[in-house]
């Protein structure tokens, strides 16, 4: 479920999945954008960013890596 699920994708355990802060799980989104894919910080806000979407990607991610 991905109500458990803690971590970012770097690792940063933000906690905003659990608490449904939308602005911190972005701001954590956004550092993983900028740390993953080299994408300059001063380039972010040409990235837009779908909350369902990035939601469904956490929901996968908790799924493949509990198995």
């Amino acid at each position: 479920m991905m109500t458990t699920m803690q971590n970012c994708f770097h690792g940063h355990n933000c906690g905003a999945v659990l608490t449904g802060d939308e602005e911190k799980l972005r701001s954590c989104i956004q550092e993983d954008v900028v740390t993953r894919f080299k994408v300059p910080p001063s380039a972010m806000h040409n990235v837009k960013l779908s909350m369902g979407s990035l939601l469904v990607v956490f929901d996968l991610q908790h799924s493949f890596a509990a198995e």
